[in-house]
């Protein structure tokens, strides 16, 4: 709802800008999407507010390159978007909608199945598909 991705998006502001956080978090209905800088020394305290979050508490943090002392960003931006990824789509997918999850060998076995011959990219990063 509106309401609670504006309050998301104030909180989040204040709270990183005081851990002396710098990048961006693009929020949207269907969840959030964030490149972050982070003190080494505030890494503890990010976690713990991620984990006492209602909302954030789900969140895994990928972590990336840990140097001290390097601005990857200038300022922190935090801002709410109608979807978290462009798509080109009408509307934000639905998440609540998806279909089946299935076992890796149970999705090559779909995938070798289908009489069209279907034809798979997976542009999932190393973290995704480990």
């Amino acid at each position: 709802d509106d309401a609670e991705l504006s309050g998301l998006e104030s909180d989040l502001r204040q709270s990183l800008a005081a851990l002396g956080v710098l990048g961006t978090i693009y929020l949207a209905p269907e969840g959030l999407n964030a490149q972050l800088s982070v003190p080494l020394s505030q890494l503890p305290q990010l976690r713990a507010q991620i984990a006492s979050s209602e909302h954030l508490a789900d969140v895994e943090l990928n972590l990336g390159m840990q140097v001290e002392a390097v601005r990857a960003y200038r300022k922190l931006v935090v801002r709410r978007k109608q979807q978290v990824l462009t798509d080109g789509l009408p509307s934000p997918l639905d998440l609540q909608r998806a279909g089946t999850e299935l076992e890796p060998e149970d999705w090559h076995a779909a995938l070798r199945s289908r009489p069209d011959g279907a034809l798979l990219l997976d542009c999932r990063n190393n973290y995704e598909s480990e």
